[in-house]
């Protein structure tokens, strides 16, 4: 039985990845996991997963490194601003507990 799924999981796994790593607010690890769960049962490769995932992230970091270097600090705020919404969209991670916690500590020194 050949699945049509299975023949799209490599384009969708590195869109969600290369969207994810843009700050998009996108879920790219149910993506990461349900991949790996297929490479586990033989239906895809592992080295492919691996793969698409990596080229994804490299390709969303290289197109961040090159907003930054043309456009400079207007893009690298709105960056900034994308990402810092993604962390606050998700109160209870444990980065975003981490961030919230060194935010108020430099904000109480610097009222000292």
């Amino acid at each position: 039985m050949h699945y049509y799924l299975l023949d799209t999981t490599y384009p969708i796994l590195f869109l969600y990845v290369f969207a994810h790593q843009l700050c998009l607010p996108v879920p790219a690890v149910p993506f990461l996991l349900s991949g790996g769960a297929l490479a586990g049962t033989g239906r895809l490769s592992f080295l492919g997963i691996l793969l698409v995932a990596m080229v994804g992230c490299l390709l969303a970091d290289m197109a961040c490194f090159e907003a930054g270097r043309l456009r400079g600090k207007r893009n690298l705020r709105l960056l900034c601003a994308l990402c810092k919404a993604v962390v606050a969209a998700k109160p209870y991670s444990v980065g975003a507990q981490l961030q919230t916690s060194t935010l108020l500590r430099e904000r109480s020194n610097q009222l000292s």
